[in-house]
């Protein structure tokens, strides 16, 4: 699932599993609302290395 998927529905059950008293569930949301946010920051990271590898280099030599 992408990153936004997995936040709502990990939150979903971590409310459902509280309401419910469930624990495994309520964890189980809390782990899936994590897997998701960490996926964004990867995303974010992956992006950032992508605009700074392919930035073009504005180094030039200063004629003597």
């Amino acid at each position: 699932m992408g990153e936004t998927s997995d936040k709502v529905s990990g939150k979903v059950k971590e409310v459902y599993g509280a309401a419910t008293g469930d624990r495994r569930t309520e964890a189980e949301g809390k782990a899936q609302h994590a897997r998701g946010g960490l996926k964004g920051w990867f995303e974010r990271m992956r992006q950032s290395w992508r605009r700074m590898n392919e930035a073009p280099t504005t180094q030039t030599r200063r004629p003597i």
